[in-house]
């Protein structure tokens, strides 16, 4: 871990990673400072230098971006946000409720740079968010990123012994994980060896053939069909697939699996598939987002 790195507390659950300043500063304890994060821009603060000591208590994941002292402009910016969010929180209670939705939404916060908004929530039963999502995205013309702070369910009695490794979610050792794949027998859920996955009943799956609500990323609580809907928005390497769904950035065992998504739903595939020419592909996508934002077509998960 090099000196230039600090720790910075960011987000209103008040998280802190490890972040990189992109040129030559020093900051200090307390100050305001704009981030690049998995989840976007954002405003943090400064909480110390980070050091070697640190190492086993962070995800072993690149840092962020620290790029800059936050302005007068980017204080302005962030409380727009907030108000933006807290407006979207009022309408998306009312909204769950007035659905039925087994959700208690606790908090919504709004980007800095306003790309999307992350709707924290407690969800209490399986449940589709879809006409919520929509109808927010829509009126708002946002992003809508619905992010479950429920504790992942516990992992059944007879599930093979796990690897241990963060977003696992099992203990012990023993044959292949069942649930990052990253033992090296396969996996059931990530599928990261193999061309196929694993079904439930232990047959291979052909990606194609996996359903919509398969859990690609368990750190995150990602399914297939957010994937899929982010690669038919253009997004077209893992890199992007994780910034835009968060899927592959905790344990990034499932990587492979976006990989294999990556091939089989991402723009080359769709344009040699349904428009012929990577010109024309550009161009059905463009179109795309335009209906997006006219509220004719379903924004991202």
């Amino acid at each position: 871990m090099e000196a230039s790195d600090y720790l910075v507390s960011h987000g209103c659950s008040g998280d802190f990673s490890r972040f990189r300043p992109t040129s030559p500063a020093t900051y200090r304890r307390g100050d305001r400072v704009v981030i690049r994060s998995p989840d976007g821009l954002e405003l943090g603060v400064v909480l110390r230098p980070a050091t070697e000591g640190h190492a086993r208590f962070l995800p072993a994941t690149a840092p962020g971006e620290l790029l800059r002292r936050a302005t007068a402009e980017d204080e302005e910016a962030i409380r727009s946000a907030k108000e933006r969010g807290d407006l979207i929180f009022q309408e998306g209670r009312v909204l769950a409720a007035d659905m039925g939705l087994p959700v208690e939404i606790l908090d919504v916060e709004v980007q800095f740079d306003g790309a999307r908004a992350v709707v924290h929530h407690l969800r209490f039963a399986e449940c589709d968010y879809r006409p919520l999502v929509s109808t927010l995205s829509t009126k708002h013309r946002i992003l809508i990123v619905m992010e479950n702070l429920g504790a992942p369910s516990a992992v059944p009695e007879e599930a093979p012994g796990g690897c241990g490794k963060a977003g696992c979610g099992q203990a012990g050792g023993g044959g292949g994980c069942g649930s990052c794949g990253s033992g090296g027998g396969g996996c059931g859920s990530c599928g990261s060896a193999g061309a196929a996955v694993e079904g439930e009943a232990g047959a291979a799956v052909a990606v194609a053939d996996l359903p919509d609500d398969h859990e690609v990323c368990t750190c995150w609580s990602v399914v297939k069909e957010v994937v899929v809907a982010a690669l038919r928005e253009g997004v077209s390497t893992v890199e992007a697939v994780g910034e835009t769904t968060r899927a592959g950035t905790g344990c990034e065992t499932c990587q492979p699996l976006l990989q294999r998504l990556i091939d089989s739903y991402g723009p080359a595939a769709l344009a040699e598939a349904a428009v012929g020419s990577a010109v024309d592909a550009r161009a059905y996508f463009s179109g795309l987002r335009e209906k997006m934002w006219k509220g004719q077509r379903t924004p991202l998960l």
